[in-house]
């Protein structure tokens, strides 16, 4: 796991030997902190090192994700995005539903 100021350095050489890498968009420890754009640099980074040494390493993101930031994560490279706050408390199903299909309009502009 990477907080949002360590740098993809610290981490980039154990990608060939993990198989997630969770990079945060925000503080671990407390709910509902904004998504930090400023991160979005390094999953543009990491998702090109594990693609360019072909490596199966899958790319996870925390922190922030919502329907406006799912799109946004998953154009840069992540593979998995967690979130919490966006999906609860209220119209969890509901909530599920739409970031998942921002993040799937956001994963077909990398491509």
């Amino acid at each position: 796991m990477l907080n949002p100021a360590t740098p993809l350095k610290e981490a980039a050489q154990f990608l060939g030997e993990i198989d997630l890498l969770l990079l945060m968009t925000v503080h671990p420890g407390f709910a509902g902190q904004p998504f930090r754009r400023d991160v979005v640099p390094k999953i543009r980074e990491a998702r090109a090192q594990i693609d360019k040494e072909g490596l199966a390493c899958e790319l996870q993101v925390d922190g922030g994700i919502k329907v406006d930031t799912a799109p946004i994560v998953a154009e840069a490279g992540a593979d998995i995005l967690v979130s919490g706050s966006g999906i609860f408390p209220d119209r969890v199903a509901e909530n599920l539903r739409a970031i998942r299909v921002a993040a799937e309009a956001g994963a077909k502009g990398r491509r």
